[in-house]
């Protein structure tokens, strides 16, 4: 969770510092930027919430959005190397991230949370609607 966190506010300092290097800022360049942040900041919250699903789309983002990120690096490369060097270091923390996500204790995690929120801690689960009133 370290990782992701550390992309996350990486990428968003990264990002921050790019609006600041352009001349004009269009309304366009900060809504595309921040769609992918609020994407990833929803399924960083999920993951942590313990819902499994939410890191095998994190792992699908990272890898559909893995050819962006290599173009934007190289164009990066051009304005300057610090930006270049900080998009390489989102990524691969980004890559370390998901790939510590599917380690065995993660997995048994997930598991354990998944149990947790499907259980009734010993108690009978209700049967059905029960009206106001009603002492069944």
């Amino acid at each position: 969770m370290a990782y992701l966190g550390a992309a996350f506010v990486l990428g968003l300092g990264r990002f921050a510092w790019k609006l600041s290097q352009l001349d004009e800022v269009c309304a366009s360049a900060v809504v595309g930027g921040l769609i992918p942040f609020a994407l990833l900041g929803i399924l960083f919250f999920l993951i942590w919430s313990g819902k499994n699903w939410a890191r095998y789309v994190y792992a699908a983002f990272l890898v559909l959005s893995s050819q962006m990120a290599g173009a934007g690096i190289r164009e990066q490369f051009h304005v300057t190397v610090v930006g270049a060097l900080i998009g390489i270091v989102q990524v691969l923390l980004q890559a370390v991230a998901a790939f510590a996500l599917f380690r065995p204790e993660p997995t048994r995690w997930f598991k354990e949370r998944s149990a947790a929120t499907h259980s009734f801690e010993g108690q009978t689960p209700p049967t059905g609607p029960r009206r106001l009133g009603s002492s069944e």
